[in-house]
């Protein structure tokens, strides 16, 4: 059986990460979720679903007390642009 990613406890059941490509058990989860920049995370990540980037890794887990860096925004909002036009220059 795998182990938690975050916490190294036991997976009985699992949910990924929104911040990166970790598996955590659901406590983690919980944590993760009452985290100040959870709905960062999801936007950015929404946006490059949109774009048809499924390999994105995330904006990173700044850790229970950390935050993100705004200054990421503005950097993956023109990284999601320029994945949005290539994969409309594809479809064409």
């Amino acid at each position: 059986m795998d182990n938690c990613d975050r916490c190294n406890k036991e997976l009985h059941s699992f949910t990924m990460s929104w911040f990166n490509t970790d598996n955590i058990c659901m406590d983690c989860g919980k944590i993760e979720n009452n985290h100040p920049d959870v709905k960062f995370a999801k936007e950015i990540e929404g946006r490059y679903v949109k774009a048809r980037d499924m390999k994105y890794p995330g904006i990173g887990w700044p850790g229970e007390n950390g935050r993100v860096d705004r200054s990421l925004f503005e950097g993956l909002t023109v990284e999601i642009i320029i994945a949005a036009r290539l994969a409309d220059m594809e479809e064409e």
